[in-house]
């Protein structure tokens, strides 16, 4: 007899073919909320097998995505109709103030939306999901959605509140980084997607380009020495991963601005890597 838990993760696979990704949140979230089975062979002493791990990222991620596509586009908009209304204050001052007033309620509403998700994923990840976790790759998992979702509040943050989250970033990042780096695989596409991750953090929020691309290319180096004995099931997610790394590294390094030098970054700041080109966002992230 099919499980509660099957018929959760079957129906949401389904939304996900249907793209019907808010119902598919919907169902990972039931999933997570289910009591845990010590007796079900493919959790181990995990709160989410690995396929399910995967389900609930996806949902998640496209669902907040879309959001962050969003708030762009409606900060760009703003940002242009602001500068119209400075260039031409003399010609229908009441309808572009009224535009903007307009655009900023989208805004307020889109951040959140987004607010509202980015909390439910931590809330999962930081209450549940880390405490339970004993696998490596689960840890690093988990870590990796802490920097990434603190991540994303940042970017919609100001002030105190952005400084607390990019803080609260860096350190899950780093926490995920730690054990990656010394239990995972150098080809394992849960550490090529959090180096991926970790580097546009870098790059993005503490506009530090030489650490973005020193991290890069440390992953980039190491997974490719290793290329050849990639597990066969691992292969085409870590290729892709690696291919976006490959983008970013050559589009931070052309950058005129970023000054990039391989020589440029101290010693001993390189240790600490040792202990998303612009493809969906900004810079290619996983």
């Amino acid at each position: 007899m099919i499980s509660q838990r099957q018929q959760l993760a079957y129906l949401a696979r389904v939304a996900e073919q249907a793209e019907r990704y808010d119902d598919m949140l919907e169902y990972m979230d039931q999933i997570a909320l289910l009591p845990h089975n010590k007796s079900d062979p493919t959790l181990a002493d995990e709160c989410l097998a690995s396929e399910e791990r995967k389900l609930f990222s996806n949902a998640y991620k496209t669902v907040t995505g879309n959001l962050r596509k969003a708030w762009r586009m409606i900060s760009s908009l703003e940002e242009r109709g602001m500068d119209r209304s400075a260039m031409h204050s003399s010609h229908l001052p009441g309808k572009t103030t009224a535009n903007l007033r307009l655009t900023g309620v989208m805004k307020l509403t889109i951040k959140t939306e987004l607010e509202g998700y980015c909390n439910r994923v931590l809330k999962h990840v930081e209450c549940r999901f880390l405490p339970r976790s004993k696998a490596p790759d689960a840890k690093v998992f988990y870590h990796k959605m802490t920097g990434d979702y603190h991540r994303y509040l940042a970017e919609i943050s100001s002030s105190d509140a952005r400084q607390m989250h990019i803080d609260k970033s860096l350190e899950g990042y780093k926490s995920a980084w730690r054990i990656a780096d010394s239990e995972l695989l150098s080809t394992d596409p849960t550490r090529l997607g959090l180096a991926l991750n970790f580097s546009v953090f870098y790059f993005e929020q503490l506009n530090s380009p030489n650490r973005a691309c020193h991290l890069a290319k440390y992953a980039f180096d190491s997974a490719i020495e290793n290329l050849d004995n990639i597990p066969e099931d691992d292969a085409p997610d870590s290729i892709r991963i690696l291919q976006l790394l490959k983008d970013n590294l050559t589009l931070w390094i052309e950058n005129e601005h970023s000054g990039y030098q391989l020589e440029s970054v101290p010693e001993n700041e390189q240790v600490q890597f040792q202990d998303e080109k612009m493809i969906g966002e900004r810079n290619g992230s996983f």
